[in-house]
């Protein structure tokens, strides 16, 4: 398996994740552990949906 198969089929599993706490730290990991494999399109793109998952939190939160 190519690191963009990998990649991609990791995408997967972090939609899977129940709550936007649970994709945040699945993706903050990713991060962590696979940084120096990941190009940094793919940081980019990781960072920008901890951001979105973020706001959904958020949203969330506001609607209990």
């Amino acid at each position: 398996m190519t690191p963009t198969e990998k990649y991609e089929a990791i995408k997967h599993k972090v939609a899977l994740k129940d709550t936007p706490a649970e994709r945040i730290s699945f993706m903050r990991a990713l991060i962590a552990l696979y940084g120096d494999q990941l190009s940094d399109e793919q940081i980019y793109d990781l960072e920008v949906n901890i951001k979105l998952a973020q706001e959904q939190e958020g949203q969330h939160a506001n609607n209990i």
